[in-house]
């Protein structure tokens, strides 16, 4: 019969305030909508293109700006964008959801904060 061994605790228990899992979750689900940035990865997979058949087409020799541009470590500059627009085949707006639906929150409200009183926004 083997007995089970049991291995000496190396760290004390954390004790938590009472409120702590609520922080928890609410990280969990920012963690969450951080990780979706960007839809590189569905419209590369779409395509069905490597990374390293996206990179010689961005002109890259390796895949790991591609990585990084997938991962939402690094933000491609415009003239990237662009190019994975065409090889996509999809608008920038597409393939960043999340940066374009904030960005044009941000700007709706700026416009209707400068509008007049007799003023209407256009769309």
């Amino acid at each position: 019969m083997k007995k089970s061994r049991s291995f000496p605790q190396l760290f004390p228990p954390l004790r938590f305030p009472s409120n702590c899992y609520i922080d928890l979750e609410l990280l969990t689900v920012m963690d969450s909508r951080k990780q979706k940035q960007n839809n590189l990865v569905l419209y590369r997979r779409r395509m069905g293109f490597t990374q390293k058949q996206v990179a010689r087409l961005l002109g890259h020799h390796d895949t790991s700006m591609v990585s990084h541009y997938e991962h939402s470590r690094a933000l491609p500059p415009l003239m990237v964008a662009l190019r994975l627009e065409i090889i996509y085949r999809v608008p920038v707006a597409f393939l960043f959801p999340v940066m374009y639906d904030e960005l044009k929150l941000q700007i709706r409200e700026l416009e209707s904060s400068l509008a007049g009183a007799a003023q209407r926004p256009l769309f």
